[in-house]
């Protein structure tokens, strides 16, 4: 089949919806030669910075010299952004191929009595089976959603990692704390070591407990890993890390290619899942790759500024907990500037809470709507900003929303699209394709 037909293939997938459980994936594997015994892997959940977490060991792994792979979503502007070696997408043609060759087990599975075979399930297969082909050293793998019944957790990882577990997708996960968390806490494997980041204390005892039940030896922020002395500027975002008790190494002055004070906390979450991987794989790591890694990283989407020639800001803050390093970075670095916020949200999100922790922020919302399924409508948007007593202007299509807010936007302003990952890779890439981006220089 070709890209678009894979593409097409995959969507056909979709309306199968999310299905949680690792019977379907598992038997495709199985049909496939179990490609996933022949990796090594982090395994990487929680709610928020999962993406940011999982670019971080990436770029420092691959510092160090080591083959990277890492499979991640949802993808930000191209469906291959999803399966990655070495920073190189997995090529249309060869998705294409890749597809084409797990269509007869995909299609054996969907037929047996477990059902069809999710989108979602499709894409853990391919990204094993690939991997598996091209052989890299560590395959850094971020959970779609929840972690215990989500398709990646058919895999044995090196190191399991949490990032930080907040309130999101109760529908499916649960509607306390502890409930999501004990979620999460399913990628945790017997023996195997867990490093996860500062925790809300409700999501921290479950993390710990279930670790004392498989007896996972546990790296926690704060107590065994840290980072001080954080600041914010356009040159990024700098820490001191100390790390990991046991190895006892302080990493000063470390810059990270990434804005936001979250990101120093996630940074030492990655320093540290990458020393445990180090230490559990007969490897040094080394400091200077560290450092080398973390000012190379990129993560577009997140926090990212342009300048055309007004300042705009992408950020894919989709949850409260998103909002809120959103807003932080936001103040750190503007701290003077009023923000016309371009804002689209998900239906099933926290909206009218969202809009509230922006608007103190807010010269002006521009509501609208990403291309896609359960969005919140621009006028339940734009309710939730005049309630909190800020102008706002609804506008169909993101693209018209970015150009109203930029051709409006005061000199002593800002304009910053947020809400949504799909939000911002669409209007990324619409932006990418047009003559604004023209004049668009990316801040690095």
């Amino acid at each position: 089949m070709t890209y678009e037909e894979a593409l097409n293939y995959l969507a056909s997938l979709g309306k199968f919806g999310i299905k949680p459980g690792l019977g379907r994936v598992s038997s495709a594997l199985n049909l496939c030669g179990n490609p996933e015994r022949q990796l090594r892997f982090i395994h990487i959940a929680g709610t928020n910075g999962k993406g940011s977490t999982t670019a971080m060991v990436a770029a420092i792994l691959r510092s160090a010299g080591l083959k990277t792979a890492r499979f991640t979503s949802p993808h930000l502007c191209d469906y291959c952004e999803r399966i990655v070696v070495d920073e190189q997408p997995i090529s249309h043609a060869e998705f294409a191929a890749l597809i084409t060759d797990l269509q007869p087990a995909i299609d054996q599975v969907s037929a047996s009595p477990d059902g069809s075979m999710t989108e979602f399930e499709v894409l853990t297969l391919a990204a094993l089976y690939y991997f598996a082909s091209r052989q890299p050293d560590v395959c850094i793998m971020e959970v779609g959603m929840g972690g215990r019944l989500d398709s990646t957790n058919v895999i044995v990882p090196v190191v399991s990692m949490i990032t930080p577990v907040d309130m999101d997708h109760m529908d499916r996960l649960g509607n306390t704390l502890a409930e999501i968390a004990a979620e999460k806490a399913g990628i945790i494997k017997a023996g195997r070591p867990v490093v996860i980041a500062r925790q809300k204390s409700e999501a921290e005892k479950v993390i710990k407990a279930h670790c004392q039940q498989k007896n996972a030896h546990l790296y926690a922020f704060g107590d065994d890993f840290s980072v001080t002395d954080i600041s914010t500027t356009f040159a990024g975002t700098s820490g001191t890390y100390c790390t990991i008790k046991g190895i006892e190494r302080n990493y000063e002055g470390l810059r990270i290619n990434l804005y936001g004070k979250h990101q120093a906390e996630n940074a030492a979450t990655a320093v540290a899942g990458c020393e445990v991987f180090a230490a559990n794989t007969g490897r040094q790591l080394d400091s200077a790759a560290v450092q080398r890694g973390l000012t190379e990283v990129i993560w577009p989407g997140r926090f990212e500024i342009f300048q055309l020639p007004q300042t705009l800001v992408f950020d894919g803050a989709h949850n409260m907990h998103g909002i809120r390093g959103l807003v932080g970075a936001l103040t750190d670095l503007f701290p003077t500037q009023r923000v016309r916020f371009v804002t689209g949200i998900l239906d099933n999100r926290p909206v009218e809470e969202m809009i509230a922790a922006l608007a103190p922020l807010a010269a002006h919302f521009y509501a609208t709507a990403a291309d896609y399924h359960g969005v919140a409508s621009p006028a339940r948007i734009a309710k939730a900003a005049a309630d909190q007593g800020v102008a706002t202007s609804v506008v169909e299509g993101g693209l018209h929303a970015l150009r109203q807010a930029l051709s409006e936007a005061q000199p002593n302003e800002i304009v910053c699209l947020c809400g949504s990952l799909y939000l911002v890779g669409e209007v990324r890439s619409a932006l990418q394709n047009s003559s604004e981006n023209s004049s668009a220089t990316r801040k690095e």
